[in-house]
């Protein structure tokens, strides 16, 4: 069951990091393209 968790962990830490990516390239993309 630890296993299940640690993966279940791994994969939320990938979305988060990926998340996190996409709202900053969302907000540079906002700054410094006018519109």
């Amino acid at each position: 069951m630890a296993e299940g968790d640690n993966r279940s962990s791994n994969l939320l830490d990938y979305l988060l990091s990926r998340s996190i990516c996409a709202v900053w390239c969302f907000l540079l993309c906002y700054v410094f393209v006018p519109g």
